[in-house]
């Protein structure tokens, strides 16, 4: 009986002990996405759940997003894992298609494992000079705070949920979205 406490307690440890990231209050951009973390939280309880089993995320408070019959969408955030702090995460997005209107939201990005951050962060081995290029398509409809999105994820291993913040759009559209990454300090993420 003692031997299984104790191999319950080695494996479960860990998950007890894993930090949570903190905002640095001196970082606005940080401050913005731990409120957009929260929001998702109420919004979603579940969201919890795949926040505890992600490998890592990328949090844009922010991304503003105009179109008629052509759109485009841009914003700033941050890519965290566990406790830490990987880097900056910008977007920007180009698309074509049954759109109009403009709309703000939040966005999350979850990634269940090391391959999928490592194919979302790594530009270098892509054929375009930097960031992950990818295409997506998209099917909105927000009016104020109220909107329902569904983006397809660019692998099986990433999830990626939005939360209106307000403005008002219609939106089926296919585009091209490229992400840049900026590592924090310089180093890439371990």
């Amino acid at each position: 009986m003692k031997r299984l406490a104790l191999t319950l307690c080695l494996f479960l440890l860990p998950a007890l002990l894993r930090a949570e990231w903190r905002a640095d209050p001196a970082d606005a951009l940080q401050v913005e996405a731990a409120a957009a973390l929260t929001r998702f939280r109420e919004a979603d309880p579940a969201i919890g759940d795949k926040l505890a089993q992600a490998y890592a995320i990328a949090v844009f408070p922010r991304v503003l997003r105009a179109g008629l019959g052509f759109g485009g969408a841009g914003g700033r955030g941050i890519l965290v894992r566990g406790d830490q702090l990987l880097g900056e995460v910008r977007q920007a997005v180009v698309t074509l298609g049954v759109q109009a209107g403009a709309q703000s939201h939040s966005q999350l990005i979850v990634f269940r494992n090391r391959d999928a951050l490592d194919l979302f962060v790594d530009g270098q081995q892509l054929p375009w000079p930097r960031g992950r290029l990818e295409f997506a398509g998209r099917a909105a409809v927000a009016a104020g705070r109220a909107g329902a999105a569904t983006e397809p994820g660019f692998s099986a291993d990433v999830a990626i949920f939005s939360l209106g913040r307000g403005g008002l759009m219609l939106e089926l559209a296919a585009g091209v979205a490229r992400y840049r990454f900026t590592a924090d300090g310089g180093k890439p993420p371990q």
